[in-house]
C-alpha cells in the first residue's frame, strides 16, 4: 500500500479500476454542467487520472495539475501553462485541502487568475452525523462542507454562484456541482 500524505493511492488506483466505465460517464455530465460557460481555456486543477480531459470537446484546451503520485511518480499532466483561464476545474479536490490550518496557496493563486470556478464536492446532509457518513475520511478528507459553506468559501474568493445541482448523483451519493463566474 502506499501512501501520499494520508492519502492511500493503491486504494484510489483500485477504485478507478473497478469504476472505469462510469469515469467517461461522470466526465460527460461535468462537461455538460459547464457547458454553458463556453470555457476554450481549462485548468483541471486536482487532474488524478486526467479523465475529464480525455472526454474535453475538441475545441477546449485542457491543462492538469495535480500534486498526486501513482507509487512514486507524478500523475500524468501537463502542469499550470497559462496565466489565465477561462476555467478552473476542482473535481473531488476541496476536501483534501485543509481550509483552516494550509489552504492551498498554488490552487488560490490560479484561482485568482480564473473567469469561472467548476468544483465537485461531498455535501454532509442535514440529519447526518459526520462519522457516520460513508464521506467521513479523516487522513483524506481534510475538510466537511454543507451547501453554505462551500459557497460562502469561493464567494470570499471573488465569485459569486451560477449554478448548484447534483448531476452526478447518481452514481455519486452526496455530491454536489457548483458553478461560480468572478463578481
Amino acid at each position: 500500500m502506499s501512501e501520499f500524505e494520508g492519502y492511500n493511492t493503491q486504494y484510489y488506483e483500485n477504485l478507478l479500476e473497478m469504476y472505469a466505465g462510469s469515469m467517461e460517464e461522470i466526465s460527460r455530465r461535468r462537461w455538460e454542467f459547464i457547458d454553458h460557460i463556453k470555457a476554450k481555456l481549462v485548468l483541471d486543477y486536482g487532474c488524478g487520472n486526467n479523465a475529464f480531459t480525455l472526454y474535453k470537446p475538441d475545441n477546449v484546451i485542457v491543462d492538469s495539475y495535480d500534486v498526486g503520485t501513482i507509487g512514486s511518480a507524478p500523475y500524468p499532466q501537463t502542469g499550470i501553462r497559462h496565466d489565465r483561464y477561462d476555467l478552473i476545474c476542482l473535481w473531488d479536490v476541496l476536501e483534501h485541502v485543509d481550509w483552516a490550518r494550509s489552504p492551498d496557496a498554488d490552487m488560490l493563486d490560479a484561482i485568482t487568475k480564473a473567469d469561472a470556478v467548476a468544483v465537485t464536492v461531498p455535501i454532509l446532509p442535514v440529519d447526518t452525523p459526520l462519522e457516520t457518513w460513508k464521506h467521513y475520511k479523516p487522513g483524506e478528507h481534510l475538510s466537511y462542507f454543507k451547501v453554505g459553506g462551500i459557497i460562502d468559501l469561493v464567494e470570499n474568493l471573488g465569485f459569486i454562484i451560477q449554478l448548484h445541482g447534483q448531476p452526478e448523483c447518481p452514481p455519486r451519493k452526496d455530491i454536489h456541482s457548483f458553478l461560480f463566474r468572478r463578481k
